[in-house]
Order: C-alpha cells, then sequence, then structure tokens
C-alpha cells in the first residue's frame, strides 16, 4: 500500500491475542490473512475455535459485511480500470483506505470476540469452520 500512500492501521491490539494467533497474524502492519476476508465475505455466524463453538454477535457480522463490501467496490475498481487500462489513482486510494480501516476493525473483533467468550457454547455439528489454534 506504500505505492499509493495509502496509510495503514495500527494493529497494536494482536499484542493481547494469543500466541498461537499472533504466530498465524504476525505483527507488522500490513499483514492480511485469507482466512479472516474468507470469514467477512462468508457471514457465518458460527465459529469453531479449539473445538468449542461460538455465536459471533451481529455487530461482528456487520463489521464483516462492510469489509466484504469495501472489498467488492475494491474489486469493482481495479476490474473496470484494467479494461481501461486506466487507473483512478484517487477513487484507488480511497476505497484502499476504507479497506484497510474496516479490516482493522473487522480483524480485532473476529479474533478476540470469541477468545473471550470461550466458554458460551460447546461443540455443535452445524459449524462449518474448525481452527486449531
Amino acid at each position: 500500500m506504500t505505492g499509493l500512500a495509502v496509510p495503514l492501521s495500527s494493529r497494536s491490539y494482536r499484542r493481547d491475542f494469543s500466541e498461537n494467533y499472533i504466530m498465524l497474524l504476525g505483527q507488522g502492519d500490513g499483514i492480511y490473512r485469507p482466512e479472516i476476508l474468507s470469514a467477512a465475505i462468508r457471514q457465518e455466524s458460527l465459529v469453531l475455535v479449539n473445538g468449542q463453538a461460538h455465536q459471533l454477535r451481529p455487530a461482528t457480522l456487520g463489521k464483516g459485511m462492510v469489509l466484504k463490501n469495501c472489498f467488492q467496490e475494491l474489486c469493482e475498481i481495479l476490474s473496470e480500470s484494467s479494461k481501461r487500462n486506466r487507473f483512478p489513482l484517487v477513487r484507488l486510494r480511497a476505497a484502499m483506505a476504507a479497506f484497510e480501516s474496516i479490516w482493522v476493525q473487522y480483524e480485532e473483533v473476529y479474533i478476540s470476540e470469541p477468545s473471550h467468550r470461550r466458554n458460551q457454547h460447546s461443540v455443535n455439528q452445524h459449524a462449518k469452520w474448525w481452527w486449531e489454534l
């Protein structure tokens, strides 16, 4: 994101994650894990962490929907631009800045929410995502 001068949001909240999540996500800014985006796109409210099911709050799912929409907008801009072989840098920069900002907001609540509510649910057969961390 440096070439477009898109400011990166701090990911200092990752210091509060478990050691396994820190290893997975890293400590640096500008590191994106595809699993985070995939979760936002799928909009599944039930997440399995270490064999325990956790129901995500509607607010977390809402942030995921915003991230999904930002990603779709970014893809549309890139698709339209590549057809014309012209990239609207101002529009692209704004879309990337919005994506970066909501990514950080979603990642923080998506990872920390189940960690803080570990004993809320037992393993559920209908859960579709399994994390072994």
